[in-house]
């Protein structure tokens, strides 16, 4: 289970980030996430299209770059076409 805000801003003082009320949304950029699951792949390029819509239309704004998790080399390689940060996770099914 993922810490909450209070966890969250502590680790980022801890790690020598100083917050303050003028830099406060300037420094924690992740107080909330979206998280997307999809079943398909190919559903993947929809989604971040509407996503990147939103954003430039001003409905939503991104404290940090997107990201994407994945375990299977072949994710690996179909997410590169798109502007993610990308994360290799160890899967432990295998």
């Amino acid at each position: 289970m993922r810490g909450t805000s209070r966890d969250k801003i502590s680790r980022k003082i801890v790690s020598g980030t100083e917050i303050t009320k003028d830099n406060f949304f300037e420094s924690v950029t992740d107080l909330v996430e979206v998280r997307l699951l999809h079943l398909s792949q190919q559903d993947f390029s929809e989604i971040d299209s509407v996503i990147r819509d939103k954003v430039l239309e001003g409905d939503w704004v991104l404290g940090e770059r997107l990201k994407a998790y994945t375990s299977d080399p072949e994710n690996y390689d179909y997410f590169c076409k798109f502007d993610l940060e990308l994360i290799k996770k160890v899967n432990f099914l295998h």
